[in-house]
C-alpha cells in the first residue's frame, strides 16, 4: 500500500457503485487537505483492507469492516454498528469523517452546519430518509462505462458543491452578525444596515419595523417593506406611495419630487435608490413612512 501510495494522505474505500456518503466523506478531506495530497485507491480487495485498516494514517472509508476513529478506520456495515451522530441518528461514514475532521480543527467556522449536513447524509445513506438535493451523486454511476473515471468526476463535483456549501454557510453566519447589528440600531421604524441583510420571518417578528434599508450587490441602497405578520410573504406592511408604484429612472425621480430613485416595484414592497448614501437612503425611507 504504501508503494502504490507515495502522497501524504491515504485513503481507501471501496470500488463499485459509489454513494453519497464515502465520495463526500473524501470530499470532505479534500477540501480539508487539499485535492493534490491525497491518494484514493477503490477495493474489496481483503489483502489491501486488512493493511489499510492495520495503518494509523490510512483513512479507510465505508469498508473495512471496523469502526476505530484512533485508526481512521471508518465503516458502518457491521451487524452489532449503531453508533449514533450529534442528532441521535446512526451514523454513516461520511458523518464519522465529519466528526474526525471537526476534532483535528478542520471546519471549526462552520461547525454546526456541518454537522446539520451530515446527518442528513447519514439519514439518507441508512435508509431513513431521502436528501433529494443529493440525488445529483447517483446520477454518476451511469455517467461512463469507465466505474473510476465515473468515480472521480463524481468527486470533482461533490467537492465544489461541499466547498460551495461550506462558503455559503460562512456568509450566512457573516450576514446572519451583521443582521442581529442592524437590529439592535434600529430606529423610527427602520432597520438600516450599509451591507446587505435579509428581509425574513426575523424582521417580520419585530412590531415596531416597517422597512429595511440595505445595500443591494449593484452598490446602491434598497428600502424594502416587511410583510404584515411574521410570515414571510407577499403582504406590505409599509408600501410605497401609489403615484411611485410601477415607475423607474426620469418618471419616479419627477413623480417622488426628485428623489434620488430608480425603480419602485408595481406591489409597492420594494423601493431602489441610485444613491450609495445610508443617510440618504435612510431619508428617502422616512418619507415612505410619513406618506399618508
Amino acid at each position: 500500500l504504501h508503494d502504490a501510495l507515495p502522497i501524504y494522505i491515504q485513503v481507501v474505500t471501496h470500488d463499485g457503485i459509489f454513494h453519497a456518503d464515502e465520495l463526500l466523506a473524501c470530499a470532505a478531506l479534500s477540501i480539508a487537505y487539499g485535492r493534490d495530497n491525497l491518494a484514493i485507491i477503490r477495493s474489496r480487495d481483503s489483502k489491501v483492507l486488512d493493511l489499510a485498516t492495520s495503518e494509523e494514517d490510512t483513512w479507510v472509508i465505508d469498508v473495512g469492516g471496523d469502526f476505530n476513529p484512533s485508526m481512521l478506520n471508518f465503516d458502518h456495515h457491521m451487524r452489532d454498528f449503531n453508533v449514533p451522530n450529534r442528532h441521535g441518528n446512526k451514523l454513516s461514514s461520511f458523518g464519522m469523517v465529519v466528526e474526525a475532521l471537526l476534532r483535528r480543527s478542520f471546519f471549526s467556522e462552520v461547525r454546526q452546519q456541518l454537522l446539520d449536513f451530515s446527518n442528513k447524509v447519514d439519514l439518507m445513506d441508512n435508509g431513513i430518509k431521502k436528501a433529494e438535493d443529493l440525488s445529483f451523486i447517483s446520477v454518476f454511476n451511469s455517467y461512463s462505462d469507465n466505474e473510476e473515471f465515473s468515480f472521480y468526476a463524481a468527486l470533482q463535483t461533490a467537492i465544489a458543491y461541499l466547498r460551495s456549501l461550506i462558503n455559503k454557510w460562512k456568509e450566512e453566519a457573516i450576514i446572519n452578525e451583521r443582521l442581529e447589528k442592524a437590529i439592535q440600531i434600529r430606529r423610527n421604524g427602520i432597520v438600516a444596515s450599509e451591507e446587505y441583510i435579509p428581509v425574513d420571518e426575523r424582521l417580520n417578528a419585530l412590531e415596531d419595523v416597517r422597512l429595511v434599508v440595505y445595500k443591494s450587490k449593484a452598490g446602491v441602497f434598497n428600502i424594502q417593506s416587511v410583510n404584515v405578520g411574521e410570515t414571510k410573504d407577499f403582504s406590505v406592511r409599509c408600501p410605497t406611495p401609489e403615484a411611485w408604484r410601477g415607475l423607474r429612472d426620469n418618471e419616479l425621480i419627477r413623480a417622488s419630487g426628485g428623489l434620488p430613485l430608480t425603480f419602485c416595484h408595481v406591489g409597492g414592497f420594494l423601493t431602489v435608490t441610485n444613491t450609495d448614501d445610508i443617510l440618504e437612503a435612510i431619508r428617502v425611507a422616512r418619507i415612505i413612512i410619513d406618506t399618508p
